[in-house]
Parts: structure tokens; C-alpha cells; sequence
């Protein structure tokens, strides 16, 4: 079987892994591994790598898959343009035993630091402001002439659909030109196949702010 079709396969029985009833630990690891390889095959650097994070979460049903830097803190890992991705989403096995990811962040960033945001979406399952559930960020700036005394461009939050991190990688080659570790011929697939499958199950937000009380568990 050829690279690509191999690679896909893989992709689809991570999928299944972590989105069927078992083991808790076995389905949150087939998450990571899942992630670790859509990177791997993309844009993360040689040596970089995510992980699973719970010391802080008395929660049993819940993890959070963080970047490793070298720093716990900052949750990044670095990319093959020598720039950083910050990655943060929550995991839960819910009451009815379902896989959700209640919120998650992915910051393209240009240090490792936390002050070198180029942009950064946005989820979260539960309204807890006045902000759109899914959103993105961008820190940039318009000219006075423009805005005039309005806040500034990186303050504003644009309304947007929940951005899988298929859809983060996919714009950091195209548009960002991040370099690749595979060509696209083994890259673009292996996305499209991903993301299919999480699009399948995901919840998208509502447009406007959703009440507490009609949000599923988890």
C-alpha cells in the first residue's frame, strides 16, 4: 500500500480508537498520537512534540494535550520556520462516555515567548462572555487614519467556525508558507481524511451567544 494510503489508514484507526468506548487512557493517547502525527507530517520541527498534561485537573475524565516546550508553562512547540505554535485543547470523556474537546486554543506565534502573538483561534464549548464561542485573534494593527480611537485590531474577536487544528496546519503551509515535511501529495490527504472525519462529530457553535443551560455535557 502506498505512503499516503498508509498514513490515512492510520489517521482513520486513531479516529476510531479514541472515538470508541474503552479504556479512557488508551482513547486520549490515540488522540495525542493522532495529533503528534498530522504535525509530524507538516509543520513541526524535528525533536518537537505534544503531550498529554493532568497534574493540575482532579477531573478523571478530562486531560489537556499541551505542546512541549522546554519551558511547561509556555505550551508551545516549534515549527519548521523557526517560529512557535502554542497548542492547548481540553479532553473529555463525557457522562455517556463520548470523546470531546470543550475547548481548545492554537497560537501561531513568532518566539517562544508569550508577547509574539501573529494570531490565534479560539474554542470554547461553554459561553462564558460576551465573545463568540469560536474566534479568532489577530495581532495587528490598522492605521490611526482607520481606526481612529478605537481599540486596536488585536483586541477585536472575529466571528469565525470552529478551527480543527487540520484547518491551523493547512493555513500555516498555504498562506503562511511554513515548510512542509512531506509534500503536499501526502500532506493534503492525510488533512482532508483527518478532518473529515472530525467534522463529522464535532459541534459547531451558534452564531450568536448560547445559554449554559442548553450547552450537552462535557
Amino acid at each position: 500500500m502506498p505512503d499516503v494510503e498508509r498514513e490515512c489508514a492510520n489517521v482513520r484507526a486513531l479516529t476510531r480508537k479514541f472515538l470508541d468506548s474503552g479504556n479512557q487512557e488508551r482513547r486520549f493517547k490515540a488522540f495525542c498520537d493522532l495529533t503528534q502525527r498530522l504535525l509530524s507530517l507538516t509543520v513541526l520541527a524535528n525533536g518537537q512534540r505534544v503531550g498529554l498534561d493532568r497534574s493540575w485537573i482532579a477531573d478523571n475524565r478530562t486531560r489537556l494535550l499541551v505542546g512541549r516546550s522546554q519551558d511547561p508553562e509556555l505550551n508551545t512547540v516549534r515549527l519548521r520556520d523557526g517560529h512557535f505554535l502554542r497548542v492547548t485543547m481540553t479532553l473529555r470523556i463525557t457522562s455517556n462516555d463520548r470523546f470531546a474537546v470543550p475547548r481548545s486554543s492554537f497560537q501561531y506565534q513568532e518566539t517562544d515567548g508569550d508577547q509574539s502573538e501573529i494570531f490565534r483561534y479560539d474554542y470554547l464549548r461553554a459561553q462564558k462572555d460576551e465573545h463568540p464561542r469560536a474566534h479568532l485573534n489577530i495581532h495587528g494593527r490598522l492605521d490611526h487614519d482607520v481606526l481612529g480611537d478605537r481599540k486596536p485590531l488585536e483586541a477585536v474577536h472575529f466571528p469565525t467556525g470552529r478551527m480543527p487544528i487540520e484547518g491551523v496546519i493547512r493555513l500555516l503551509i498555504v498562506q503562511f508558507e511554513v515548510p512542509s515535511a512531506t509534500a503536499a501529495e501526502m500532506w493534503m490527504p492525510v488533512l482532508a481524511t483527518s478532518e473529515a472525519a472530525f467534522s463529522e462529530i464535532c459541534e459547531q457553535p451558534l452564531s450568536g451567544p448560547r445559554r449554559l443551560e442548553d450547552v450537552a455535557a462535557g
